[in-house]
C-alpha cells in the first residue's frame, strides 16, 4: 500500500494522557507520531469527543481532532501549537 501521508511518521509506544474538557483524564498511549498528528491506542475510543488535549508530559500538551476512530484507536490531527506550562 502506498504511504499517502504528506508528513512521515515515526512509531513509538510512550504513555500519555487525555485531557477531557472537564479536567479529567484518560490514559493512553502514543503509538506513532509525526510533526502534524498522531495515532492513540486507549480501551474505548468511542467514549472520547471530537477534540481534546493530548498530554505528553507535565510540559507539553497538543490540542488534537480526531480524524479517524477504531475500537481502541484515534488518528488524530493536532490542531495547535504545543505550549509549555510553567
Amino acid at each position: 500500500m502506498q504511504e499517502k501521508r504528506t508528513v512521515p511518521r515515526r512509531d513509538i509506544q510512550r504513555a500519555a494522557k487525555i485531557e477531557l474538557h472537564d479536567g479529567t483524564t484518560v490514559d493512553c498511549t502514543l503509538a506513532d507520531v509525526s510533526q502534524t498528528g498522531a495515532r492513540i491506542t486507549v480501551s474505548d475510543a468511542s467514549t472520547l469527543p471530537e477534540e481534546f488535549t493530548l498530554v505528553l508530559r507535565d510540559d507539553l500538551r497538543r490540542r488534537c481532532r480526531a480524524i479517524r476512530r477504531g475500537d481502541n484507536s484515534l488518528g488524530v490531527k493536532f490542531v495547535a501549537e504545543s505550549a509549555a506550562l510553567g
